[in-house]
């Protein structure tokens, strides 16, 4: 076979390899499974089903891979989606104290097995939240947290497991935006349900 043949092969490769690397779709069947677990505490002047809008939340995903971007994307969609959490402002890092709300999201673990045609994954997601912005309060303080006297404050710890396996034709980036925006909707699912929203 001719030499231009050849490299007419080599092209359509590595066509496809950059299609499956870079572009984001998915045509594929999963099995999802998650845990949440999720503690939260209040200052009494939080009656319950308080409007979380009064301001913009800060949210900050901590990491630089693929994954802490496309998590950090979903949770700015799922976010805007639902009015009473009102609007949301991804964020390089955390912000000085100012009393607005605030989100810190963090993947403490990720294994992600992918290929164009089967993907499976393991990973574990913190999230802190607290209406004031303080989230300095570490997991065994959560339910002696402090916020101003007569202030209506909540803050929420949550860890999150996703496992899922799926199959067809995939993405890497389809493959990411998927498992982020399934995690995504488990942190808001939790916040709303702890804050009393739902």
């Amino acid at each position: 076979m001719s030499r231009k043949f050849w490299i007419a092969v080599v092209i359509i490769i590595a066509a496809f390899a950059a299609l499956f690397l870079l572009a984001n779709f998915r045509i594929m069947s999963s099995q999802t499974a998650d845990n949440s677990q999720a503690a939260s505490a209040r200052t009494e002047e939080w009656s319950g089903g308080e409007n979380l809008s009064p301001s913009t939340t800060g949210l900050v995903v901590s990491g630089t891979t693929r994954l802490d971007l496309f998590l950090q994307a979903a949770l700015v969609r799922a976010w805007s989606s639902q009015p009473d959490l009102g609007q949301v402002e991804a964020l390089q890092v955390p912000p000085e104290l100012n009393g607005l709300p605030f989100l810190q999201v963090e993947i403490k673990q990720q294994q992600v097995f992918w290929s164009p045609f089967y993907a499976r994954s393991e990973i574990q997601v913190d999230a802190a939240y607290a209406f004031s912005g303080d989230v300095s309060f570490g997991e065994d303080e959560i339910a002696h947290f402090s916020s101003a006297a007569g202030r209506p404050d909540f803050a929420l710890m949550g860890h999150y497991t996703v496992v899922d396996t799926s199959w067809g034709l995939i993405s890497r980036a389809g493959y990411l935006d998927y498992l982020a925006g399934h995690t995504a909707g488990k942190i808001l699912e939790s916040l709303r349900q702890q804050a009393g929203l739902q």
